[in-house]
């Protein structure tokens, strides 16, 4: 990053701010470009937070847009007051960031989300009209087969892929609070190809 670069983001207005989701308490990362400015609702990949992609969102707040980055429930710097959550618990965040945004800033809302953020994004954009167009920055579909090329599991799993799938909700059935290691599954060099973005990501699953 040069230097120039840092000194635009350091100017960026940054705040945070905690709002009730769900019954839950979530953190909200508030990158303020001008009141009348389209808003950004950001959702991050997989036991990340908003803060793990601030360069790219400080940028986007430069570049005359409000970004608020959710920290879902339990999620980055959420309190972690529930052991369990599901899916749709990850899209009333969403909703209710929404809500914030309407209330603080304006009405153009657009939606935006890495990797499982891309997927909770699509979901946020189907339920809320209030949201006017939704880019995932990058999405992983796990309904497809060849989603399991990124994991540590073997390719010929493909060909079996929806009974493994099935299995797996089973296992989550029975034992909704078995915790799963985000490293058991995941293959991090397939995820990125950056030293230190490896590095960050790691660093982030150790505060968990």
């Amino acid at each position: 990053m040069t230097n120039d670069l840092k000194h635009i983001l350091r100017s960026v207005e940054y705040a945070e701010v905690t709002i009730e989701s769900n019954k839950a308490p979530i953190l909200l990362s508030i990158w303020k470009s001008c009141e009348e400015d389209r808003c950004i609702v950001f959702y991050p990949g997989t036991a990340t937070h908003p803060l793990f992609y601030e360069t790219f969102l400080s940028a986007l707040a430069c570049n005359n847009f409000n970004v608020i980055g959710v920290h879902p429930v339990c999620h980055g710097n959420s309190p972690r007051v529930k052991k369990i959550f599901d899916f749709e618990e990850l899209v009333q965040n969403g909703m209710d960031a929404v809500t914030y945004a309407i209330k603080n800033l304006n009405k153009n809302i657009v939606v935006m989300g890495s990797s499982q953020g891309g997927i909770v994004a699509i979901a946020l954009a189907g339920k809320d009209k209030r949201i006017q167009a939704v880019f995932p920055h990058n999405i992983l579909v796990p309904s497809i087969p060849d989603s399991i090329t990124v994991t540590r599991f073997p390719n010929i799993l493909k060909k079996v892929y929806r009974p493994v799938v099935q299995m797996v909700k089973l296992v989550a059935k029975v034992l909704p609070e078995l915790p799963i290691p985000v490293r058991f599954y995941l293959d991090l060099k397939k995820v990125s190809g950056d030293k230190q973005i490896i590095k960050q990501f790691i660093a982030i699953l150790t505060d968990l």
